[in-house]
């Protein structure tokens, strides 16, 4: 399911650059970005391993810490206003798999969301 997630996530995040023009724009920070990319799924598997073994008390500061280090060291280098909005753009890919994967069906407002959430990052990224 991770592996699945991730390549969604990737998908997503691809059309949106293309979408944009975003990759002629692109610094040479983007590698950052690909390699955050790559590492993100095995963090993740990490990440529910830890809480299979340990008491997630331990494991959960550990990481959200993690999380905002790399988040702080994201709107550093780059645009705050654009990593802040692809970061929480975490939930669209969740409501996405569950419908995908798990055919869980979306309520209205939630595809609303989602698609408000997706054209405003565009928007964002395109400005």
């Amino acid at each position: 399911m991770v592996v699945a997630s991730q390549a969604a996530a990737a998908a997503v995040l691809l059309l949106a650059v293309l979408a944009t023009g975003g990759w002629a724009d692109a610094s040479p920070a983007l590698w950052y970005a690909v390699a955050a990319g790559v590492i993100g799924p095995f963090a993740i598997l990490a990440f529910y391993r830890a809480l299979a073994l340990g008491p997630m008390g331990v494991v959960s500061p550990l990481a959200d810490v993690a999380a905002n280090g790399t988040y702080a060291m994201a709107s550093h280098g780059g645009s705050a206003a654009v990593a802040a909005v692809l970061a929480s753009l975490y939930p669209v890919v969740t409501a996405l798999m569950a419908r995908g994967v798990l055919k869980e069906r979306l309520r209205p407002v939630q595809v609303l969301g989602a698609g408000l959430a997706v054209a405003g990052t565009l928007l964002l990224a395109a400005s």
